[in-house]
């Protein structure tokens, strides 16, 4: 890389890879190793069909963006193709920023990892990465992303950066509305962390803003609150499943509501979840739609046919990409303003 720094004029196009070489005394290998790593240092830009130009001074990033995700290998067709898909628009939208990306991908078969991506540390470390956005926020990583050095964002957590807010306690509430119209009274929720039973009261989880939205919309139409299932209720087979396996859970959480209460509509708050409740009313001979209805807060991109019969509530992924980066890169460039939050409607969709 120190070689073609020399050549980094504002605006300049670099030569070919195989002048650089011959120049150089190199192999073309190290020449587009080099290229790649001034591609990721945010200095020159790729043009297909034109050759790599240098980016004027104004327009390079001060530091890249890291991108931080886990890869289920028993879940890369589920969980994988959204984390896939999301980091794929990211790029996009960071690319339009002339932002460089740096990429710290954790693959696991089922069992979370312990530490972060020992990469991920070291550029951390040497400031490689001005900030990170991170869809790897299993229980295990939330005290290290709360002290990381670098600001964090997703869509789950507020690490004192600013965060993007899925507006799930107002899918929760317009879902029980379509349950109750539907004439639904005895309301349940499948949620897929532990730690939904668990977390402080001020945490802003899952479970709690499902469980705000149905008692909002409860209370609208003066009905009470249904008991909703406890802590303590779990199965010690549910509890060793989470979180690793959401369709399971989904599945397991199902078969562990009706046997305690009997509901006749359900709100899962991912897509999954509502695949392993379809699949747990079918073992009991129930219909979805008919003898339970279920509304699923879903993505939008990703469709399973086991869902026909679910109300869906969509968020759009690229949203939410777009959403990320922004705050990313405000905080890179603009350090010195104030954190903001930007929140992301479900959509209601359509019935299949």
């Amino acid at each position: 890389v120190e070689l073609v720094r020399p050549l980094l004029s504002d605006g300049g196009k670099l030569p070919s890879n195989r002048e650089l070489a011959s120049h150089y005394g190199v192999t073309t290998a190290t020449v587009s190793k080099a290229i790649h790593e001034l591609t990721q240092d945010g200095f020159v830009r790729k043009q297909v069909g034109a050759g790599t130009f240098v980016l004027p001074r104004e327009d390079r990033a001060v530091a890249a963006v890291g991108i931080w995700y886990e890869l289920d290998l028993g879940k890369v067709h589920q969980v994988g193709a959204f984390q896939t898909h999301l980091d794929h628009v990211l790029q996009q939208f960071l690319a339009a920023e002339n932002v460089p990306v740096r990429h710290y991908v954790d693959i696991r078969l089922k069992k979370f990892r312990k530490e972060p991506p020992a990469q991920l540390l070291e550029d951390i470390e040497a400031r490689k990465i001005g900030a990170l956005i991170s869809f790897a926020d299993n229980f295990h990583w939330r005290k290290w992303q709360d002290n990381c050095a670098v600001p964090v964002f997703n869509t789950s957590r507020d690490y004192g950066w600013g965060r993007v807010r899925l507006d799930i306690r107002g899918a929760s509430r317009e879902g029980a509305e379509f349950l109750v119209e539907q004439g639904c009274r005895n309301l349940q929720i499948l949620t897929p962390t532990l730690h939904d039973w668990t977390m402080p009261d001020n945490e802003e989880i899952m479970g709690r803003l499902l469980r705000m939205g149905i008692a909002d919309c409860l209370a609208d139409y003066g009905l009470p609150t249904p008991n909703l299932l406890k802590r303590e209720e779990l199965t010690e087979t549910l509890i060793s499943n989470i979180p690793q396996d959401q369709e399971e859970i989904g599945r397991q959480l199902f078969h562990q509501l009706w046997k305690l209460f009997r509901p006749d509509g359900v709100i899962a708050g991912t897509d999954l979840m509502a695949v392993g409740a379809v699949r747990a009313m079918k073992e009991l001979g129930l219909s979805p739609g008919k003898d339970v209805q279920v509304v699923a807060l879903c993505n939008k991109e990703i469709d399973y046919p086991e869902l026909s019969e679910v109300k869906r509530f969509n968020v759009c992924i690229e949203d939410v990409a777009r959403a990320l980066v922004k705050l990313a890169v405000e905080r890179i460039r603009h350090p010195q303003n104030q954190p903001s939050d930007i929140s992301i409607p479900f959509q209601c969709a359509a019935r299949n």
